[in-house]
């Protein structure tokens, strides 16, 4: 072919991987033929499927312009793309942005809405995903399969229940009870939001099940609140033997929803065996999580040395890994072995949550690594970017108080931001414990000027006075 025209182009595009299409709408470009709405939505579904997130953003910024440029950024085809391409790199301003651009010029569509209903869903803004998905049907548009799905998904919490429920009647409704992709949803999101029996009869009502109606259902297991570990071990054991008999093959996903709910050592290693079984190590995400769900079900059953052996042998290991290594070495009493992983943890560059820091610090507390621990507190904001919480500094006064260090706690009590009456409690505390009657009197004092009617202040200072 001499000569290929945008049409010719856009074929290619369409029919290559994410990396050669990207290659090939830069090439098209550079040979001066402009791309139509059609090649840029290609262009823009490529660049959503780089792994690479900063790499993609770019790239999609790029795509971004020139669909400015040649004036398509309005068209609802490439408008939904770029909200697509912005929801995986996690940029929701600029994809609502977006969506307001064609709300404004009457662009929208149903698979718009959903779109941006998915993005808020994906980025933990339920509550706004709920919103568009209620302003959405006001606007007389009527939601789709997907759409269902993608305000089902929104429903990850109890505080959700209801409108879950609403949005499962309105699938009813339209008569989609029988489709599995929305059957599911209505599974997980019933197991999400607490309510493990109506997952259950949704799950025993459903004609056709897949991998990941059982996934769900055992994710659902996993999470419901009113079992014991013991009655969550046996259904979910159950559950995963019905779905053997029905010759359904379990994915990484089920594994890690039979593992989250395991608590018995012999039936934990069997499991650990049929993950040996069907592993094809990829380091994807998945991997991570199958291998961190090893380790975590290791530890909750008490065998913290065969969680510390499959954690060593792990092919990739994300912050996940090395919080549960450090929960369970602390739950475990292992003061010693959780700090040795934070050092770990830190030599090869792994950041820690807020989570990491309060484990940490108790493990220090009970140690009695006083100024190790203190070192610690201070690294959060100066190295981490992160501000420390009530607990934090709940852990670092007893740590102080604990050692005899009383006056130190004062002083940063004094110097915090936050001075809630919990932490002069703990102070209060302290001072009866070492009987230093002065600042047991001031810590008293701190705590009645914001409750008048505290007893418990009363009475620890009274047995301060009488140590």
């Amino acid at each position: 072919m001499v000569r290929k025209d945008v049409v010719s182009w856009t074929s290619m595009i369409k029919a290559a991987d994410a990396d050669e299409c990207l290659l090939l709408f830069r090439q098209m470009l550079l040979e001066g033929v402009a791309p139509n709405e059609l090649t840029l939505a290609e262009a823009l579904h490529s660049c959503s499927l780089a792994p690479d997130l900063p790499a993609t953003f770019a790239l999609g910024q790029c795509v971004h312009a020139c669909a400015r440029e040649l004036g398509y950024e309005t068209d609802v085809v490439v408008g939904t793309s770029l909200i697509n391409m912005y929801a995986k790199c996690a940029a929701l301003p600029q994809a609502e942005a977006i969506f307001h651009l064609l709300a404004t010029n009457a662009r929208t569509n149903c698979v718009c809405w959903t779109a941006m209903i998915t993005a808020n869903a994906k980025a933990g803004e339920w509550k706004q995903a709920i919103r568009l998905y209620r302003q959405m049907q006001l606007q007389g548009i009527a939601p789709n399969r997907v759409s269902f799905i993608a305000a089902l998904s929104a429903c990850s919490t109890p505080e959700f229940l209801a409108t879950g429920k609403l949005v499962h009647s309105c699938t009813v409704e339209r008569g989609l009870e029988s489709d599995t992709m929305v059957a599911n949803a209505v599974v997980s999101m019933y197991g999400k939001c607490g309510s493990t029996e109506d997952a259950r009869k949704m799950f025993d009502g459903m004609k056709r099940r897949d991998s990941v109606t059982w996934s769900a259902m055992l994710a659902a297991i996993a999470l419901a609140g009113e079992l014991d570990s013991r009655a969550r071990n046996e259904q979910a054991l159950l559950l995963f033997a019905s779905m053997q008999l029905e010759g359904v093959k379990p994915t990484k996903v089920t594994l890690v929803s039979l593992l989250n709910c395991c608590s018995d050592l012999a039936a934990g290693r069997m499991i650990h065996s049929r993950v040996l079984l069907d592993r094809r190590p990829d380091g994807g995400e998945l991997e991570v999580a199958l291998w961190n769900a090893v380790v975590n079900m290791y530890a909750r059953c008490g065998s913290l040395d065969s969680a510390a052996r499959e954690f060593h042998g792990a092919q990739a290991r994300d912050f996940i890994s090395w919080n549960g290594m450090i929960t369970a070495s602390a739950q475990h009493s292992r003061w010693s072995d959780a700090v040795a992983y934070f050092q770990e943890m830190q030599q090869e560059g792994v950041d820690p949550d807020e989570v990491t820091m309060v484990t940490l610090l108790f493990a220090c507390n009970h140690a009695g690594f006083v100024e190790q621990g203190c070192n610690y507190f201070a690294s959060m904001s100066k190295d981490y970017g992160l501000s420390p919480r009530l607990e934090h500094s709940a852990c670092v006064l007893d740590m102080l108080g604990r050692s005899g260090h009383v006056e130190v706690a004062q002083e940063m009590l004094k110097d915090s931001a936050c001075s809630d009456p919990v932490l002069w409690t703990s102070l209060l505390g302290s001072c009866r414990v070492h009987g230093d009657l002065e600042r047991a009197r001031a810590a008293s004092g701190q705590i009645l000027d914001v409750n008048p009617a505290s007893s418990s202040a009363y009475v620890v200072l009274y047995q301060a006075q009488t140590v």
